[in-house]
């Protein structure tokens, strides 16, 4: 249940751990203030379930998968591939604050409950320059990403650095 990947400067991305309780996902959802939620098929029950409650800010659902009578990630992509045709490239454009905070990560919260720890976009692109000292990626390469992507180490490493790396190979 990755729900918001990257932010690209408009927006915090907060990614969650699927394996929570139903009650953490929750709590996560408050602390966070997320208003959107980017989740598979399988959790839209756990996701609409929280939602009817009203305690969150959460304002929309963004199916992974194509689910009847939801918004999925296809047609999000759509709209956005429209807006660019027609010029408006304020998404593409949008001006990073490097001192804004761009996701909210939950800690595993071994001594009680999880902690959200903000990270700016300058200790994400810190992580970046760090991991790219010591690791060499290649466009030939395939990945296996041990570490979820809900744990800083993961996102950034297997979607920020891999995934622009080889993106002429996904594409």
């Amino acid at each position: 249940m990755h729900f918001l990947l990257s932010s690209g400067g408009v927006g915090i991305a907060v990614p969650l751990d699927k394996g929570l309780p139903d009650e953490e996902i929750e709590m996560s959802l408050k602390k966070s203030k997320a208003e959107v939620i980017f989740c598979e098929e399988t959790y839209l029950e756990t996701i609409k379930n929280i939602m009817v409650k009203g305690e969150t800010s959460l304002k929309k659902i963004i199916c992974m998968d194509r689910a009847e009578k939801m918004e999925d990630i296809m047609e999000l992509v759509q709209k956005g591939e429209e807006l660019i045709e027609k010029g408006d490239r304020s998404f593409l454009d949008a001006k990073i604050d490097l001192d804004s905070v761009a996701s909210i990560v939950f800690t595993s919260g071994t001594t009680s409950l999880s902690k959200a720890v903000m990270l700016t976009q300058k200790n994400i692109i810190s992580n970046i320059n760090d991991m790219n000292k010591t690791e060499r990626m290649y466009e030939t390469d395939t990945n296996i990403a041990f570490l979820p992507f809900h744990h800083t180490f993961g996102s950034t490493r297997n979607t920020l650095i891999f995934i622009k790396r080889c993106e002429k190979r996904i594409l």
